[in-house]
């Protein structure tokens, strides 16, 4: 389903409009929750409502400005632009931390804002609305990169690859390659807009589970060392080390899990959850070969399955009839692709949410 953006008489009232199809019957259920209860700093408060098959929207305009003005009083040098893309792809990834996609076409100079009254949170905000999958929007997502490089003089090579990576949604490596860009360019200069703390919290929470992955080897190692001394491969004096019972619920396990309902909501509680506990966990209708068996005739018998490399997962659609996706993304069949900590996966429908320790 494609859809067309547009600003109505250069207000704060936008609309989003279907071509050649009755409009929009539904929004995403999950996503009007998170944005209407759990709505991150980053996101920015944004009203809207159906009307004739179209969406109406309105963000809340009061103590921010817009990127597009903003930019008006910072350096048009190309690093102030690789910084505030940096910054933008920041609260990005913090979106899909809370299961929101946020849409390529609404990152546009005119709908990402600087909250001037911002505390300790991010200081750019970028819009989400509950959009469903299926939907398109005409203008692709381009005219972020285009506004960043006519107005920081990018040259056209750096431009194209990082238009690429956005068309992509690659949108971790972007961060990562803009990054690269800056440090080339700019060493040890500081942010134009104060900085983020997202970049040290991922640091603190890689060093978080480095740690929990480090308990959970000797916890493991001593229970080999215990098994080898009941089979009598060691004798009982050469073991001291101390255990102690780890249980699922520990945070000191990691683990992952699907669940139906919003992580942290009644609804989890009341829903299905899986954990994945093994390194190749498969998702179909079959009882026998799937380790979540789902009962829907859209479902293939071996749909997908999640698999644990490293500690790192992925998602491999297995040829499916109807297909996966990740965060809204459709996924190619017979390829394994990196889930982030906290993201949503559907299979033919059958949406869940995947969290990882």
């Amino acid at each position: 389903m494609l859809a067309c953006l547009k600003r109505l008489d250069k207000t704060s009232l936008w609309e989003l409009a279907c071509q050649g199809s009755p409009g929009f019957q539904a929004l995403d259920a999950s996503s009007e929750t998170i944005l209407l209860r759990h709505r991150p700093e980053g996101i920015l408060p944004v009203s809207w409502y159906l009307d004739a098959g179209r969406l109406l929207f309105s963000p809340s305009m009061s103590g921010r400005k817009s990127l597009r003005h903003l930019a008006e009083g910072l350096e048009k040098k190309a690093g102030t632009g690789y910084q505030l893309l940096t910054q933008i792809m920041e609260v990005v990834c913090l979106a899909l931390d809370h299961y929101l996609v946020p849409q390529a076409s609404l990152l546009t100079p005119d709908l990402i804002y600087w909250d001037q009254e911002a505390g300790q949170g991010p200081s750019l905000q970028i819009l989400c609305l509950p959009l469903s999958e299926d939907l398109k929007l005409e203008s692709g997502g381009a005219e972020l990169i285009e506004w960043l490089t006519e107005s920081f003089h990018w040259e056209e090579d750096i431009a194209d690859r990082l238009s690429q990576i956005f068309k992509e949604a690659d949108y971790e490596g972007l961060l990562e390659e803009v990054g690269i860009l800056d440090r080339a360019g700019r060493p040890g200069t500081g942010d134009p807009l104060e900085g983020s703390a997202q970049v040290k919290a991922g640091k603190e929470k890689l060093t978080m589970a480095r740690s929990r992955v480090r308990i959970l080897g000797r916890f493991f190692a001593s229970l080999a060392s215990i098994g080898r001394q009941l089979l009598g491969r060691e004798k009982a004096h050469s073991f001291h080390e101390i255990t102690q019972e780890i249980s699922p619920s520990s945070s000191q396990l990691p683990m992952a899990r699907l669940s139906r309902g919003l992580p942290g909501t009644p609804e989890e509680e009341a829903g299905e959850t899986a954990y994945i506990l093994t390194e190749a966990f498969v998702i179909g209708r079959d009882i026998r070969e799937a380790d979540l068996c789902l009962d829907s005739s859209a479902v293939s018998r071996q749909h997908a399955r999640i698999l644990l490399k490293g500690d790192r997962y992925y998602l491999e659609d297995l040829g499916s009839r109807n297909g996966s996706s990740l965060d809204g993304m459709p996924l190619s069949r017979h390829k394994a692709y990196r889930l982030p900590a906290k993201c949503r996966i559907s299979f033919a429908g059958e949406a869940f949410y995947f969290q990882s320790a």
